[in-house]
C-alpha cells in the first residue's frame, strides 16, 4: 500500500496538503481561523474519463457541514492527471477549490475575478 502525498493550490493563494492511501485520506489547509485538517474516504465512480469521489468531511475544528469532492480528470490518458478537490457546505462564500496544478488554480482565480 503506497502512501500518497501531494501539495495542492487554491485560486485564492492558499495551499493544502493531501496525504493518504487507498481509501483513507487527510487534507490540511489554512483558514482565517488557523490550520484545519479533515479526514475523508473515497469510493470512486467513473464519469466519462473522470474518476469522482464525494464524502462528508470529518474536520478537526468540529464542523460537520462540509462535503469534499475529488475529481481525477483523464486518469487513463495522462501520467500526471489534473486532480481537483472541492470543499463545500452549500454556501458559495465558503467553497474552496484546490488543484494539483498551479496553472489550473491561476485560471480559476482569473475566472472568479471576471464574475
Amino acid at each position: 500500500m503506497e502512501q500518497y502525498c501531494r501539495r495542492l493550490y487554491c485560486y485564492t493563494g492558499e495551499k493544502a496538503q493531501l496525504t493518504g492511501s487507498e481509501k483513507k485520506w487527510e487534507i490540511s489547509y489554512r483558514t482565517p481561523d488557523g490550520v484545519v485538517s479533515a479526514r475523508f474516504t473515497t469510493e470512486w465512480k467513473t464519469e466519462g474519463g473522470t474518476l469522482v469521489a464525494s464524502d462528508k468531511m470529518q474536520k478537526s475544528d468540529g464542523n460537520t457541514d462540509f462535503t469534499i469532492t475529488v475529481r481525477v480528470f483523464k486518469y487513463k490518458e495522462k501520467q500526471n492527471p489534473l486532480v481537483t478537490i472541492t470543499m463545500s457546505d452549500g454556501n458559495p462564500n465558503h467553497e474552496m477549490v484546490f488543484a494539483n496544478q498551479n496553472d489550473f488554480s491561476e485560471l480559476l482565480r482569473k475566472m472568479k475575478m471576471d464574475l
